[in-house]
């Protein structure tokens, strides 16, 4: 059997079983590894959003970079909230993979005027994981008490040094 024990760091471990999960044979070593740190973030922001209570059926939740991980976890969740799903991804090549239910490529349209025309009474939530590049536009689309959970800040990097700048280690 293939396992993984999320805190683990050693080839053998001795845990209680309620701590073990199978992992499906197609997934990989490093996706189960990836999977509790995206789920948990995706939580988190959803409950910082103000889930379950705040945001409510049949409203429009937006999730910008929504086929990376945490996109991709955060789609699905608002989802299983009941949540009509806006979803930016950056190619075409992501949109078939986004769990949204409307997908927004930003590289073959504006992505802004785009969410706008998908929710003109705004968003209830806004979860960007941009940053400085699409923040501002981000809170200009929620709705009267809408909430807006940064969960990365991609656009904030350096562009030096190979994107790491003053953060390289090197």
């Amino acid at each position: 059997q293939r396992c993984s024990f999320f805190g683990a760091y050693a080839s053998r471990v001795v845990v209680p079983s309620w701590q073990v999960m199978k992992m499906p044979d197609d997934m990989t070593f490093e996706s189960a590894a990836a999977l509790p740190t995206v789920v948990l973030t995706a939580l988190h922001a959803v409950n910082l959003a103000g889930a379950p209570e705040l945001i409510g059926r049949g409203r429009d939740a937006l999730v910008h970079s929504a086929a990376g991980g945490v996109g991709d976890m955060l789609c699905q969740l608002l989802r299983l909230y009941g949540l009509r799903v806006v979803g930016v991804v950056g190619s075409q090549s992501k949109v078939r993979s986004c769990k949204a239910d409307v997908v927004i490529d930003k590289s073959s349209e504006d992505w802004a005027k785009a969410a706008a025309r998908h929710a003109p009474d705004g968003y209830r939530a806004v979860f960007d994981a941009n940053g400085v590049a699409t923040l501002k536009a981000s809170y200009n689309l929620l709705s009267r008490n809408g909430r807006l959970v940064v969960y990365g800040f991609h656009s904030n990097l350096p562009k030096c040094d190979g994107g790491l700048g003053a953060l390289s280690p090197l």
